[in-house]
């Protein structure tokens, strides 16, 4: 149990101030698609999500410093999903 958390205390930092990340996807295509990342990204706390899918991107808007490899693990356990980039906007 200890091995887990210690996980998680580096897959999340808490802060005060907002982080912003855009993550190119590859594989959604539909609204359908982007429904179903938005919707298991904004079950982590703290975290607003929104997809634009014509753009194929995910913005992320959080109190809370995530991990590029956590967001990259999580999109793709949704579905046939691959996070080709992961940028910090702030």
């Amino acid at each position: 149990m200890a091995g887990i958390t210690e996980k998680l205390k580096k897959i999340f930092t808490k802060g005060s101030e907002t982080h912003e990340y855009v993550l190119n996807v590859e594989g959604m295509k539909c609204e359908h698609c982007s429904a179903r990342i938005v919707t298991v990204l904004n079950k982590l706390d703290g975290v607003e999500a929104t997809a634009d899918v014509a753009a194929k991107t995910v913005t992320l808007r959080t109190n809370i410093e995530l991990n590029d490899e956590f967001l990259k693990e999580t999109v793709a356990k949704v579905g046939d999903f691959v996070v080709t980039s992961v940028n910090k906007i702030k």
